[in-house]
């Protein structure tokens, strides 16, 4: 988080402004959705249609993990944050410790868990928590996922059970059992250097937004799907655009924004 946190001086003051001039969205998602940029990615043609749910800020909406990646993590999992394994009880710390053995009755114990009608991702056997966008943005065709960024020079592309897990994929990954028939997008917005113009996704960014859709990425970090619906999930992803970008579209005052909390 840091002074700099990027939800209170970015996230909040822009699309509370953009909510503030049209809570339907109909005027500025499009226009929006047009900003991002990836070489190879699809130009979204999603119709004006006026959000039915939103959330950002301290009303960011979770997106839970899927039921297949949930049972592929019980026979496979592998540490990555022993710390984050260690803060937990003991109880879980002893029945994660028996998956990471392969132990045979565990894992059959969880996978009978994980088949039931509600999972608490609380549970031992639950190895992938909800996943946060920074901002949630929902019409009657489509859903939209964004992670925004300051100070960051790339996205997080692992979790505590996965050493391959990136960030947007991971999004976009939970929001697709939500899409039904919908379309979806996701797309970075970051940072761009030199103030109020700059303008461009700054070039570790743009690495970043390469490396997302390489194959050994999406085969990693979306080890539970096949081939055809990495791919479908991949196109979702528009890519990244910057806050100062979305500023100049916008006509938002730049030098208004929080430089820190």
């Amino acid at each position: 988080m840091g002074l700099q946190d990027s939800t209170v001086t970015r996230v909040e003051p822009i699309f509370d402004e953009l909510l503030a001039r049209d809570e339907t969205g109909v005027s500025w998602l499009p226009r929006l959705l047009a900003l991002p940029t990836r070489p190879g990615a699809i130009t979204p043609c999603t119709p004006a249609l006026p959000l039915v749910r939103s959330g950002w800020g301290d009303a960011e909406i979770p997106l839970a993990p899927p039921r297949e990646l949930l049972l592929w993590l019980v026979k496979n999992a592998t540490l990555v944050d022993a710390l984050a394994h260690q803060k937990t009880s003991p109880l879980t710390r002893e029945k994660r410790d028996r998956l990471l053995k392969h132990d045979p009755d565990t894992i059959r114990d969880a996978l009978t868990r994980l088949t039931g009608a509600q999972v608490s991702d609380r549970a031992w056997y639950v190895l992938e928590g909800c996943t946060w966008p920074d901002v949630y943005l929902e019409t009657e065709r489509a859903l939209v996922v964004i992670e925004g960024k300051r100070t960051e020079r790339a996205p997080t592309t692992y979790t505590t059970w996965m050493a391959i897990r990136h960030q947007m994929l991971r999004h976009l990954d939970c929001a697709w059992e939500l899409r039904a028939g919908r379309d979806l997008f996701g797309f970075f917005i970051v940072e761009g250097v030199g103030g109020a113009t700059g303008l461009a996704v700054p070039p570790s960014w743009q690495s970043a937004v390469a490396d997302t859709v390489k194959a050994d990425a999406l085969t990693a970090s979306l080890p539970h799907r096949r081939e055809p619906e990495r791919d479908a999930i991949a196109r979702c992803f528009l890519g990244a655009t910057t806050w100062q970008t979305v500023c100049r579209e916008f006509d938002i005052a730049w030098s208004e924004l929080p430089d820190s909390i």
